[in-house]
């Protein structure tokens, strides 16, 4: 079965190249199509993309660059990685038949908690399982940011979409404004 996992990436010069090589050895057992969509990096991560990943790109977006990359692969199975990640959720991964993927209609394209309406939807077409694996990539914003107040920041997002309603944009703009703070 070929996997084709997606990496979207802004400006990860940084963590890519070691990103992409937890990738690599995460699916060592399968054949895997690597493809990396940049949303418009300015700090060369382009260039730091190794000749055996498919790199391409695609307007600013986690959702966008992701469906970007989902249309361009080739696999029967999506695995959509993050270089980064802030808690369990779809920002460690998300996998997913590429016939359930589309038949969804991809990820929504909204600016902030796109991986939970993916599951949702997908939740409704078929059965989610929790993988007994584990996913390596960088934690570049808990350091930035600090853990405890990345973790408080994180959750407050969630609970504020799910429980109160607040729409992706309001609280695209709120985490924003949040890390300029830092």
């Amino acid at each position: 079965m070929l996997i084709s996992v997606i990496v979207p990436v802004l400006n990860e010069a940084g963590y890519i190249l070691e990103s992409l090589a937890s990738a690599r050895s995460g699916c060592s057992h399968a054949e895997v199509e690597l493809i990396v969509v940049d949303g418009g990096s300015t700090d060369g991560t382009p260039r730091l993309i190794p000749g055996d990943a498919r790199l391409l790109a695609a307007p600013r977006g986690r959702a966008v660059q992701l469906n970007c990359g989902a249309r361009a692969s080739r696999g029967e199975a999506l695995l959509f990685l993050h270089a980064d990640w802030r808690l369990m959720s779809g920002d460690q991964a998300q996998f997913a038949r590429r016939e359930a993927f589309f038949r969804v209609g991809g990820f929504p394209e909204i600016p902030l908690m796109e991986d939970l309406e993916l599951a949702r939807q997908l939740g409704r077409v078929g059965r989610l399982a929790r993988l007994p694996l584990r996913v390596s990539s960088s934690s570049r914003r808990f350091r930035e940011v600090g853990s405890w107040r990345q973790t408080w920041l994180n959750l407050s997002l969630v609970f504020r979409y799910l429980y109160c309603g607040r729409a992706p944009p309001d609280l695209a703009r709120s985490y924003r404004s949040s890390r300029e703070l830092v």
